[in-house]
């Protein structure tokens, strides 16, 4: 697949070695250098849009869809991915990343590498889970949720929406929309 990236540093650095390293041909695409879309045509009609802004993110899909491009997802040949999961057409698996049975992950959510997200998951839009970080069994993460570096959800929990769980932290019981949870265990 051909495909143009927006963003060059970061995590669309991280993402373009990915797609690279699993045979994909990637460029950079940059507002900031004042890079014009259409520009890229002659490449790729797809589009990757790896930003956490999500103001800035779906301004930049909708340009993209009205300029005819397709905004698509990737999943790294590294990642094992249950064949009964439903992952969005717009979702990033990065490599070394388990997606369990019959779990569910929606439209531009990525997940990271390392991640471990067990069956019977349900994972909202736009949500970022952290490298390493182990999502139980029959949890829901709703959307618009960071689920931060390295930390556990226990299985049968609910994670609200719009919601931060820290790096290191133990999610050991269900919190609703807008929470901030630190420690072990969380609060």
């Amino acid at each position: 697949m051909k495909v143009v990236i927006v963003g060059d540093l970061g995590l669309a650095q991280e993402l373009k070695e990915q797609m690279e390293n699993d045979g994909h041909e990637c460029m950079f695409f940059s507002d900031d250098k004042n890079d014009k879309l259409n520009d890229f045509r002659g490449f790729s009609d797809k589009i990757i849009v790896p930003i956490g802004n999500y103001k800035d993110k779906k301004t930049i899909e909708n340009r993209a869809k009205c300029d005819g491009f397709t905004v698509v997802g990737f999943i790294s040949d590294e990642a094992f991915i249950s064949s009964s999961s439903d992952i969005s057409e717009t979702a990033i698996v990065f490599a070394k990343s388990f997606i369990g049975g019959s779990t569910r992950i929606a439209s531009g959510t990525i997940i990271r590498s390392g991640s471990y997200v067990a069956h019977d998951c349900l994972i909202g839009s736009d949500c970022y889970i952290s490298p390493q970080a182990t999502i139980g069994g029959f949890c829901d993460i709703d959307d618009f949720t960071l689920v931060g570096l390295n930390s556990t959800i226990v299985p049968n929990t609910t994670v609200g929406a719009y919601s931060i769980v820290g790096a290191g932290s133990v999610v050991t019981k269900s919190f609703p929309a807008k929470s901030i949870l630190k420690g072990n265990p969380a609060k």
